[in-house]
């Protein structure tokens, strides 16, 4: 009986199964429509609980997860809450997570908002994401330990910081849905980017991301150690190098017209600029923090932003007659600069253009320089010597330090050097500064000719009396010719006529006085009687200094040196054995 029971009830179902079903869900008058229950918490500001997950209900039914207050270290995100599937992850959600260690996101997510994992120190995996066409802001900025992510095979869009500081992501892809990269996705890391060649958007070469007509360079891979530049890029973005520390060289890029905002900022490495021929416009912090050896400013550059330098590592610096006016703090910070050139055409230095760059030993101003402003050279500078050029020189601009708070201090050992009655004057007297007037800075004195005796020759010696220290940027020396010389010889002469230029090698200091001499050394018998016209010079800032001339030949000395009663007969002897008198 049992048996014939359970096979008509089993009969009849199928029976029911195969015909139409038609319920009536609502009666047709007097009755209160009733919708689903949400049996999750409301928390009253349009957010639901779903114990430790937070999320909200989208305009088209779907959910985002808002918050998680959770401890898990393998977390899995439901991948529906009350049957609204969850198609993304709110800004902030699992901000400072120490605990994740991996996280599984459902398929269904297409969006990462922003900030949604950074700083999740020990976040290491995230699965589940390849679907995700939209990664926000900083979403997994510091994030430090994550290594890995899945290629997103339907990314459109990815925001600046988005993996800053993921210093264990070695490779990123880019697919070809890709539409919209921020070059400021990735900082202190060392990915190295791989792309769909189907990409409609971008293009790579080499490990660098250019735009599809490869005239715009995108971004390099952050372990890459030196970058080919085509010739068809004009421009260099921006963040297009940000961080590519381990970048040493370039090469190519002759038709580059545009450095851009940031673009080379922390390539701690990168050892010069000069294959940029062509270059017409450098923004504002290009080359911050780079740049090892010299910057040599070319002269097709047109426009020079301010701070466009700014903590750069170079040693010397070259500025030429394109640039007028050196803009504000476009050199401060740079702690390794030593030498500073600017060339005639420079006008203006302006408010803190070589603020701290507390390394700086020597700078050459043109004599087109008509300003020098607030701070312009607030830093550990021993000297300088202003041309009369100069009209107006700003409060701290030189002979101040300045430290933290921005507080400025005279430098008691600072020295000024002008011309008398100029702004250079005015400036060194108002503030207390050490003053020199170039125009009587050096006096020369000829101290005559003697012979030398060990090795057959002729020494020439002059004096320099300064009315402070010799400057170390002085060159010092020597214009000499073979032959009794009636015309006064130059600096401009040198090596024309038989006028030979010879710097000074060794001085000595006495009483004041710095005394020089020009030796000549191992002459044979038959030059005895040739004569040798000799004068001392010293250039500084442009300006030259002169001794008188001195005349003399070999036999000519040694007879006056015999004629001379006081030297003893010892020394007469051996100069009439050597020199034949």
């Amino acid at each position: 009986m049992k048996k014939f029971i359970s096979f008509m009830m089993a009969a009849f179902m199928l029976v029911i199964s195969a015909q139409p079903i038609s319920v009536n869900v609502y009666a047709d008058t007097g009755d209160t429509d009733i919708g689903w229950e949400n049996t999750d918490v409301d928390n009253g500001d349009g957010t639901y609980q779903n114990g430790n997950f937070t999320y909200r209900i989208n305009d088209d039914g779907t959910s985002t997860v808002t918050a998680y207050s959770g401890s898990d270290t393998d977390l899995i995100i439901p991948g529906s809450f009350n049957g609204h599937i969850v198609t993304a992850i709110g800004a902030k959600a699992f901000r400072d997570k120490p605990t994740l260690v991996t996280v599984t996101v459902p398929l269904t997510v297409k969006t990462l908002e922003d900030y949604n994992f950074e700083a999740c120190e020990n976040l290491t995996e995230v699965r589940g994401i390849d679907n995700v066409e939209i990664i926000g802001n900083s979403c997994f900025n510091y994030s430090k330990k994550l290594s890995y992510i899945p290629k997103l095979t339907n990314l459109v869009t990815i925001e600046e910081y988005a993996f800053d500081s993921c210093i264990c992501l070695k490779e990123f892809f880019i697919a070809k849905t890709v539409k919209n990269f921020s070059p400021h996705t990735f900082i202190e890391s060392s990915v190295t980017f791989t792309m769909d060649e189907e990409n409609p958007y971008y293009t790579m070469i080499d490990d660098v991301i250019y735009n599809k007509a490869v005239d715009n360079l995108i971004r390099g891979s952050l372990s890459i150690t030196e970058c080919s530049i085509p010739d068809k890029v004009n421009t260099i973005g921006q963040y297009a190098f940000w961080y590519c520390s381990k970048l040493q060289k370039l090469y190519g890029g002759k038709n580059v017209k545009t450095v851009k905002r940031d673009a080379f900022v922390f390539c701690y490495n990168l050892e010069s600029i000069a294959d940029l021929s062509s270059l017409e416009e450098i923004q504002g912090d290009a080359f911050l923090l780079s740049v090892t050896t010299e910057v040599d400013l070319l002269r097709t550059v047109k426009t020079l932003k301010r701070e466009a330098f700014f903590r750069c590592r170079m040693k010397k610096l070259i500025v030429h007659d394109n640039i007028s006016v050196i803009p504000i703090r476009c050199f401060e910070r740079c702690d390794r600069l030593e030498h500073v050139i600017l060339d005639d055409g420079v006008k203006v230095i302006s408010d803190g253009a070589f603020e701290n760059c507390n390394n700086l030993k020597r700078v050459e101003l043109p004599d087109t320089l008509e300003r020098i402003e607030s701070a312009a050279f607030a830093c550990d500078l021993q000297e300088i010597y202003i041309p009369a050029s100069v009209t107006a020189i700003e409060r701290n601009a030189v002979g101040y330090t300045v430290s933290e708070g921005w507080h400025y201090h005279l430098n008691p050992d600072f020295k000024i050097y002008g011309h008398s009655g100029t702004a250079a004057e005015e400036y060194a007297k108002s503030n207390n500064i050490a003053f020199y007037d170039v125009d009587s800075l050096f006096d020369l004195h000829s101290l005559g000719a003697s012979l030398r005796l060990t090795t057959a020759g002729m020494r020439f010696g002059f004096e320099i009396n300064a009315e402070d220290s010799i400057p170390d940027d002085a060159e010092i020396g020597f214009l000499y010719c073979y032959g009794n010389n009636s015309e006064d010889m130059t600096l401009e002469q040198a090596g024309e006529n038989g006028v030979i230029k010879k710097a000074a090698v060794n001085k000595v200091v006495n009483n004041g006085s710095n005394v020089f001499n020009l030796i000549f050394i191992n002459m044979p018998e038959d030059a005895y009687t040739s004569d040798v016209t000799v004068r001392a010079y010293v250039m500084y800032r442009g300006l030259e200094y002169y001794s008188s001339q001195v005349t003399r030949n070999a036999r000519q000395v040694a007879l006056m040196m015999c004629e001379d009663k006081t030297n003893d007969e010892q020394l007469i002897r051996k100069v009439k054995e050597i020199y034949s008198v």
